[in-house]
């Protein structure tokens, strides 16, 4: 048997209080059932197909799961959860703008859609929307410097939540920095 890296793509997607998406609004996480990780609640996603973008997977996943088209979409993260057990990539695509209401197209593999707080998330997470989402949960670090606290190590180069890592083997891709203006496109984490 031949081992294989696996790549999921899962859409994060978030909206505000009004409906409409926003960036720092509620995520979209629905309950699994019948397949792997049964019980536990998860973003939107699936596997990357053979000769897809990460984006055009993204996009995909979303309509067939929810119904939800997705406008406009920006890589935000890369992680790899658990590579001793199971080398499966989980690559985090922000949603930033999408069109249509969410519903339940996969009634055999998801039992309900819900928006949550980020800081309110529901257990169990789904192990690779828990490496996800971990990259958008803040943490106390110091722009700039290596930081360690007793939930967090990072090293972060941006003045944005989103540059502290607290899952292992972290990598971010960022569209715009913060300061210092040298500041690294990419940011691997310990």
């Amino acid at each position: 048997m031949t081992a294989h890296v696996r790549v999921g793509v899962q859409a994060i997607v978030r909206r505000d209080g009004e409906g409409r998406a926003s960036a720092a609004g509620d995520i979209l996480l629905g309950l699994r059932t019948n397949c792997f990780g049964a019980g536990s609640w998860g973003l939107p996603g699936g596997h990357l197909e053979l000769g897809e973008t990460l984006q055009e997977a993204a996009r995909r996943e979303l309509a067939e799961e929810t119904g939800i088209h997705a406008l406009d979409l920006r890589v935000a993260c890369v992680t790899d959860p658990d590579p001793a057990a199971n080398h499966h990539m989980q690559v985090g695509v922000e949603v930033l703008d999408y069109a249509g209401a969410v519903s339940v197209r996969e009634p055999d593999r998801c039992l309900r859609w819900q928006f949550w707080p980020l800081d309110r998330l529901p257990e169990p997470l789904f192990v690779g929307s828990r490496s996800v989402l971990s990259v958008l949960t803040p943490c106390s670090c110091t722009t700039g410097r290596r930081t360690a606290s007793s939930s967090a190590r990072a090293a972060v180069p941006c003045a944005s939540p989103r540059a502290c890592r607290t899952a292992p083997r972290c990598w971010s891709v960022p569209t715009v920095c913060g300061t210092p203006p040298d500041c690294p496109r990419n940011t691997c984490c310990p």
